[in-house]
């Protein structure tokens, strides 16, 4: 009997670890700027981040939001809008091979500069 549930035990570890995947999700989130809210998840995996949230008006102000998001490796950084108006959100998936990514949440009205939060580290 005690083989039995050793077996057993063992049986079920062995299909936990291959049911899991092999790499972490963490969490990201914006600040800074009243009427924006950005939030997410990022992973990595075989060098390879994957990088997906969704970019929130909160404010009611009038004004358009949008999230830059900006990879380390690359020469651009990635402009994610939401223009559909107070209490949507617009979602998003980038992947990388960059070691980090930097995000600034901004909002603007029509003839208007942007006002930016300021750049924050992700990973």
């Amino acid at each position: 009997m005690k083989r039995f549930v050793v077996g057993a035990v063992l049986a079920v570890l062995a299909l936990v670890g291959a049911t899991s995947p092999a790499y972490a999700q963490s969490s990201w989130s914006s600040c800074c700027i009243s009427g924006v809210q950005a939030s997410g998840t990022y992973s990595t995996s075989g060098g390879v981040t994957v990088m997906s949230g969704r970019v929130y008006d909160t404010g009611g102000d009038g004004k358009y939001v949008f999230l830059y998001v900006r990879f380390s490796t690359e020469c651009c950084a990635h402009k994610i809008d939401n223009n559909n108006g107070v209490n949507t959100s617009v979602g998003f998936t980038l992947t990388t091979t960059s070691p980090h990514a930097e995000i600034n949440e901004c909002k603007k009205s029509t003839f208007t500069v942007a006002t930016c939060g300021g750049w924050k580290r992700i990973f």
